[in-house]
């Protein structure tokens, strides 16, 4: 039943990061649009939408991989969403050299550990 919800919870990111896709092509001009810098020139409603879909996808993958990383990110990220995506935002602007996607596991594995290696 976990897996067939985890499933779910993973087509369902992906569709909505599908759909957000859009909202996050604002300048298409920037010679280096995966950095944090670039993340930067992105509104706010679309910088939370790739953090909230990142964190659901983050919690899905590791819901089929160590389910322990999956109750530590539900604990921390889904307790207080908003004062959490506040601190990821900040940790992206001082890191802002780096891919956001980067940042974030970053993040993810110094709270709650690395996920698997296969």
């Amino acid at each position: 039943m976990l897996s067939i919800i985890s499933k779910n919870i993973a087509i369902i990111t992906l569709i909505s990061f599908a759909i957000s896709s859009p909202l996050r092509a604002e300048d298409k001009t920037d010679p280096s649009p995966a950095t944090g810098h670039y993340f930067q020139e992105w509104s706010e409603k679309s910088q939370a939408g790739f953090i909230v879909t990142s964190m659901m996808m983050a919690s899905a993958i590791a819901s089929q991989t160590d389910k322990s990383i999956q109750k530590c990110l539900d604990d921390w990220y889904v307790s207080n969403s908003d004062e959490r995506n506040e601190q990821i935002l900040k940790v992206i602007a001082e890191n802002a050299e780096f891919p956001p996607t980067a940042v974030l596991v970053a993040i993810i594995e110094k709270k709650c550990g690395s996920y698997p290696k296969r």
